[in-house]
């Protein structure tokens, strides 16, 4: 006899997720129009089920017999609209892996907050908001000497470096040296500079005075408002808060492995 309960213990499946869970997954599917999905096998199954939908991951804690959405994975399958903030109320979710869909952005300010905090791992395979491009221009005052350090949204990233053959010449000639890389923390950095008010007043106080001769570093923003600009230099914004702006571009900038130079004719600077 205990042989033969333990035997149906051990083969009793585990219960599916709670309602309240199944009931957020139900509103995602219909959120992002789940009938035109590519594949959508599973979804919408009787209770129990949700484990065994197509993309669903399920962790079962310890001595629990109850499971609960740890991830989401539905790459390429044809989602479309607006995210549910209702995702981010998915206690023990980990991964949200959703990218080349259709997805309306910006993302729910509840699941920017979740990855912003390190509990989500977010892949939706764009920006995450309305910025397409990051750009740090430094223009130099020694001659032909311009940089740029350039961020987009489809996860490249490009350097543009002035310099000049023959220098010593009577006339010069000047090309742009380019270097390419590929960043998986663009929207990171944005979502850094949202939260750190680059969108907010820089307005540099007239007391200051003026410097002379420094040079001048400008990081932009381009999305689909427009391009906002924020000089960071002794004539511009010189707090803490814009100096930090510049450190993590740079610092991203440090972390990539780069291509070797190619020479183009011109530099894009703004």
């Amino acid at each position: 006899m205990f042989l033969l309960i333990f035997l149906l213990q051990v083969a009793t499946p585990p219960e599916g997720v709670p309602t309240a869970e199944r009931a957020i997954l139900l509103n995602f599917f219909e959120a992002t129009a789940g009938a035109t999905w590519k594949v959508h096998s599973g979804w919408g199954g009787p209770a129990g089920s949700e484990c065994e939908w197509i993309g669903v991951r399920c962790f079962q804690p310890p001595d629990s017999s109850s499971q609960h959405v740890s991830a989401i994975e539905l790459p390429h399958n044809g989602l479309r609209g607006n995210l549910p903030a209702e995702l981010a109320h998915l206690p023990t979710l980990m991964k949200l892996d959703l990218k080349d869909n259709d997805l309306t952005m910006p993302l729910p300010d509840a699941v920017l907050q979740r990855w912003n905090d390190g509990f989500l791992d977010l892949d939706v395979g764009a920006a995450i908001n309305t910025v397409e491009e990051i750009r740090l221009t430094v223009y130099t005052n020694t001659y032909r000497s311009n940089e740029a350090l350039v961020l987009r949204s489809d996860g490249s990233a490009a350097y543009y470096r002035e310099r000049c053959k023959q220098p010593h010449a009577e006339r010069p000639q000047t090309y742009c040296e380019l270097r390419s890389a590929n960043t998986t923390e663009f929207n990171r950095v944005a979502e850094f500079l949202k939260e750190n008010d680059f969108f907010g007043d820089h307005t540099r106080p007239l007391s200051k005075g003026i410097w002379i001769d420094v040079p001048t570093v400008v990081l932009s923003i381009r999305g689909k408002e427009g391009v906002r600009s924020v000089e960071i230099s002794p004539n511009g914004d010189d707090s803490l808060r814009v100096w930090s702006y510049e450190k993590v571009v740079r610092g991203v900038f440090e972390s990539l492995e780069w291509s070797q130079p190619i020479s183009i004719g011109k530099c894009p600077w703004p």
